[in-house]
């Protein structure tokens, strides 16, 4: 896709980013390529680090996220030093996808590759690394499972 694609996607994110009002959030969000459900809430602070391609982060139905969550589906360097290469670096561009019911808490971080079960909770300041099965509250750095809810 060509560079003023991705600088609209970037504006969008941007907006999302510090819109007021969750609908108007919610629309700038999805106009960016994000695939957003029914009833989600997204607070402000809601940054999303991707490469603007649709489908790489998926909100399913009645998610909510506090204040200043982070969602991360790509991992490289700006630059890379001279002595390394790409392949001594652990890059990774994976999908996120956080289904549906779950609540994700203020200052939460959420990296590549992940997917987050159904009506899950995420205490706050968690970084997430790794898969959540459904119906299981985490927290922690990284995310450990603190109790299942059923």
């Amino acid at each position: 896709m060509g560079k003023i694609y991705h600088f609209k996607k970037e504006i969008l994110r941007l907006l999302a980013n510090h819109a007021i009002g969750n609908g108007l959030r919610i629309s700038l969000l999805k106009a960016s390529g994000v695939i957003v459900g029914k009833k989600v809430f997204t607070n402000q602070g809601l940054t999303i680090v991707d490469n603007g391609n649709k489908g790489m982060v998926i909100i399913e139905d009645y998610v909510t996220f506090a204040p200043n969550v982070t969602l991360i589906t790509k991992s490289a360097p700006g630059h890379i030093h001279p002595s390394l290469t790409k392949e001594d670096l652990p890059l990774k561009e994976e999908k996120i996808r956080i289904r549906e019911g779950t609540w994700i808490g203020t200052n939460v971080t959420i990296l590549p590759g992940v997917t987050v079960g159904k009506c899950c909770l995420i205490g706050a300041g968690s970084v997430v690394t790794k898969n959540i099965p459904d119906y299981t509250v985490v927290a922690g750095v990284p995310a450990k499972e603190i109790r299942k809810l059923k």
